[in-house]
């Protein structure tokens, strides 16, 4: 079900408040896929993320995770970051996604050339089944040396059920243990915390994420961009500058680490383009979705859900309330029905029930009291309010 109708000619659209900007890019992405959204937060590209897997299960979104480090620190991002970071490159460079999302922050750091990713990538995870035979095989003819002991990158040793891997390029080994024929645990090696603020020093040049988009993706920007880049860049700037003292670990110039929030934008120029805000704008109006009035529970009053329902008895469309999980779910519905308000339940967005423009008005359905008889609370139309919890 449609609620926004996106246009390839429109370039930007304000005032989608709350959850809307997600629900937006999902019904965008079904007409203008692939894109990019690059958000001004990394608050933001995380509960985008969320919300657009929730709003439509079926679009392939990735997010582009960031190193969760600050600029020039001495030690490493966990070893699983790294590997969905690298997962999401070889995805995005294949074109295998609908929705990419990644902070500014995470955007403009330097990365390896797409064609070392795409010559040097391997797949392995635990449980899978592994040919010693094939892998042996495939390592030699990839300009692997089959060594006693790894020490460089290029190496790899097998003794028994040790497989002790060092990738091209990659800053530390790997250790595969094996369980006859099947991966059992997958480690990491030792190398120097941090290294990764020394990635130019391992190739001729390197590469920004623009490097790995296909040619016909959108990027969408999400909220206020140029300031969030230039706190970015002065954040780098000043912890260089803090840091650079130190003769025993020289630091390179952030130009070679970071691309500048001006180039950024220059690349940017290469793509469709689309600009997306949660802030209403004077030339938007009042936008496509409002912020919800306060409709909280009061324990103090009569009826606790009092500014819910009348906020459901005056609003002439559907009121959908997302609960965190299914045990939430029921406990939200019984709550509502003690007090009144009837609630449809559903499991996901797809399955909430469609809006029908014959529904009855407000009190409608209502029985009139008689004279001296007692007031009683009257229950709300069934199909208003619906408890929906995420997948």
């Amino acid at each position: 079900m449609a609620f926004f109708t996106p246009t390839s000619s429109s370039r930007s659209q304000s005032g989608l408040a709350g959850a809307a900007d997600a629900l937006y890019l999902a019904e965008m992405a079904r007409q203008a896929a692939p894109l990019v959204v690059v958000c001004a937060s990394a608050w933001d590209a995380n509960r985008l993320t969320e919300e657009l897997r929730w709003f439509d299960p079926e679009l392939r979104i990735c997010a582009f995770p960031d190193w969760e480090t600050l600029p020039y620190d001495t030690f490493s991002p966990h070893p699983d970051l790294i590997s969905e970071r690298l997962a999401t490159l070889y995805q995005i460079s294949r074109g295998e996604f609908d929705i990419a999302v990644v902070a500014l922050s995470t955007a403009l750091y330097r990365l390896a050339p797409p064609a070392f990713l795409a010559a040097h990538t391997f797949f392995l995870k635990q449980k899978d089944t592994l040919d010693e035979a094939a892998f042996r095989t495939q390592m030699m003819l990839g300009g692997y040396n089959h060594v006693n002991q790894v020490f460089a990158p290029g190496e790899f040793s097998i003794r028994g059920g040790l497989i002790d891997l060092f990738p091209m390029g990659s800053t530390l080994p790997y250790r595969i243990d094996l369980f006859d024929n099947e991966i059992d645990t997958l480690r990491n090696g030792l190398a120097p915390g941090g290294i990764e603020y020394y990635l130019p020093l391992f190739f001729d040049e390197t590469a920004t994420l623009f490097d790995y988009l296909p040619k016909q993706t959108t990027l969408v920007s999400h909220g206020a961009l140029d300031p969030a880049g230039q706190a970015f860049w002065s954040d780098a700037q000043s912890r260089h500058r803090l840091l650079s003292g130190d003769k025993d670990r020289p630091l390179l110039p952030p130009a070679e680490l970071f691309l500048p929030t001006d180039a950024f934008f220059t690349r940017a120029r290469d793509y469709a383009r689309h600009d997306v805000s949660q802030v209403r704008s004077e030339q938007t109006g009042s936008g496509l979705a409002h912020p919800v009035p306060p409709i909280s529970v009061d324990r103090r009053e009569a009826l606790p859900v009092v500014r819910l329902a009348g906020f459901i008895e005056h609003f002439q469309g559907r009121t959908l309330i997302v609960a965190p999980s299914a045990g939430r779910r029921e406990t939200l519905h019984e709550y509502l029905a003690e007090h009144g308000i009837a609630a449809t339940l559903c499991d996901n967005w797809g399955a909430s029930p469609p809006r029908s423009r014959s529904s009855p008005k407000p009190n409608s359905t209502r029985s009139r009291r008689k004279p001296g008889a007692p007031a009683r609370r009257a229950p709300r139309r069934s199909t208003t309010c619906c408890a929906i919890s995420p997948n």
